[in-house]
């Protein structure tokens, strides 16, 4: 199977029989060019937001398919490495985080990987152990879901990079930097052509308060812990 010069390998069995055919099958693919395949990605769903273009990258994917040919579930890991998106600053649409943890633009977005495990049938996308890391910002990690119109709804957690936040002003930021140990908890949500990163301002709190728990018996981090919410 090949979209331009991305190929990848189908195998497997078609079965007639009953009243709807069937298939088992496995999709494998190495190293395809995301240049190539970017261009397909609307038939699964996902549409990249305006003016965004994959300049760079490849992408390794090892799929199931299976199911009556009306109903297919194609599950599997899939891994995208040295990527970059043009027109899209991923620091630029985290800014409602950013206010709260100090995270800079980056203008194009690099990826120097990105992986998870795959699972789409007709009702939608979901997306289990997804991690990305992008040297610009840090590591991203969660799960989450996409609609067959493209709705995206992701819980996910940011473990910025060393030195990437901004000394945080205001007790709500404060309390988010003092929890980076844990990660910035954010959800992402809007659709794939669209998405809004927003901070899950719960989870946040939640996570801070455990920092916090861990601190409570050495007087030094008490006090910083305590500075940190004043």
């Amino acid at each position: 199977v090949s979209i331009g010069k991305a190929a990848a390998r189908i195998s497997g069995d078609y079965r007639t029989s009953g009243g709807v055919s069937s298939v088992r099958m496995a999709l494998r693919g190495e190293k395809m060019p995301l240049t190539e395949l970017q261009a397909a990605l609307p038939a699964i769903g996902v549409t990249l937001p305006p003016g965004a273009v994959l300049t760079e990258g490849t992408l390794d994917l090892d799929l199931a398919i299976a199911g009556p040919v009306d109903r297919l579930a194609i599950d599997g890991p899939i891994g995208v490495a040295n990527a970059k998106m043009t027109g899209f600053d991923l620091g630029e649409k985290m800014g409602a985080i950013a206010s709260l943890a100090g995270i800079q633009r980056v203008g194009d977005t690099p990826i120097e990987t990105l992986t998870g495990m795959l699972h789409m049938t007709p009702d939608g996308i979901r997306i289990d152990a997804f991690n990305m890391v992008t040297p610009a910002i840090g590591t991203l990690t969660g799960d989450g879901t996409i609609s067959p119109q493209g709705a995206m709804n992701f819980a996910m957690l940011a473990k910025l990079k060393e030195g990437l936040i901004a000394a945080p002003s205001g007790g709500l930021g404060q309390v988010v930097a003092y929890g980076q140990k844990n990660g910035v908890p954010f959800r992402i949500q809007g659709t794939t052509k669209n998405p809004s990163f927003v901070p899950d301002v719960g989870r946040a709190l939640r996570s801070a308060a455990e920092t916090l728990k861990e601190t409570v018996k050495d007087p030094e981090k008490l006090k910083k812990a305590a500075d940190s919410i004043v």
